[in-house]
């Protein structure tokens, strides 16, 4: 969920902690991501603590409800250079907590998934949910009209009566935009290879490699292949030969 940043209304933040702690801002214009290790998201609150002695696990969760919870900041400080966002965060509890981070100008691809796709699903999600309230309303109106003309009264109402045209007359930049198109499902089912130009720390998720057991004959058959293989590669070795040299076979001969 995207979270509004105190006394900076053009930013906004998205805190993940899955695999890593995954931040990113943006200003709708831009967006800047960066990614830490448990070990690195210590590391750093460590760092922008400098002095600071407090247990690792308080540390870290402290840290995480300043990302979480970014309306409770006392401070907050935002500046550019180059392609780096400089963010300094300051939440008071019994002691001033300082997280200080660094996060790197992300790509096309991850501004149109992160912001322009959830954008545009909520603006048809609020565009069925507005026709399905009309729909309702523009019946209930046909109700009270057909009530009316058999004789029955209504004593009291503060609501005038309901006028689609004047409701969409005011409510129109939809309309405008957009006509009377619905924002296509094949742009909102549409996956984009997001290129990862991010400051990204090592993880700490490891892919778990499942190994099935191995049955004792599968062993011994791999074990005598691997002696054959080890024999094969054994130099062969030969016992010298004696060497009788040609003219003492000849003497031998004469002399029979």
């Amino acid at each position: 969920m995207w979270k509004e940043l105190p006394n900076l209304p053009s930013y906004v933040l998205q805190f993940s902690k899955k695999c890593s702690y995954r931040i990113l801002i943006t200003d709708f214009i831009k967006i800047w991501e960066a990614s830490y290790g448990e070990d690195e998201f210590l590391n750093c609150l460590k760092e922008s603590n400098f002095g600071l002695e407090i247990n690792a696990n308080e540390l870290i969760e402290k840290g995480t409800q300043m990302l979480l919870s970014p309306n409770d900041l006392k401070t907050l400080h935002v500046s550019h250079k180059d392609s780096l966002l400089n963010v300094h965060m300051i939440r008071v509890y019994i002691y001033p907590l300082h997280l200080q981070i660094k996060l790197k100008e992300g790509s096309a691809e991850l501004f149109f998934q992160e912001v322009t796709l959830k954008l545009l699903k909520t603006i048809k999600d609020l565009r069925c949910s507005e026709q399905e309230l009309r729909e309702v309303l523009k019946k209930k109106e046909k109700e009270i009209g057909q009530y009316k003309s058999l004789g029955g009264k209504i004593r009291y109402t503060s609501l005038p009566p309901y006028k689609d045209e004047i409701h969409m007359e005011k409510h129109s930049t939809y309309n405008s935009n957009f006509g009377d198109m619905m924002i296509p499902n094949s742009v909102l089912e549409r996956t984009v290879n997001v290129s990862r130009n991010v400051l990204e720390a090592n993880t700490d998720c490891k892919k778990v490699i499942k190994q099935e057991p191995v049955s004792q004959e599968i062993i011994s058959n791999e074990i005598t292949i691997n002696r054959l293989n080890e024999i094969k590669q054994e130099p062969i070795k030969t016992e010298p030969q004696s060497i009788i040299p040609i003219r003492s076979k000849r003497k031998k001969m004469l002399n029979l």
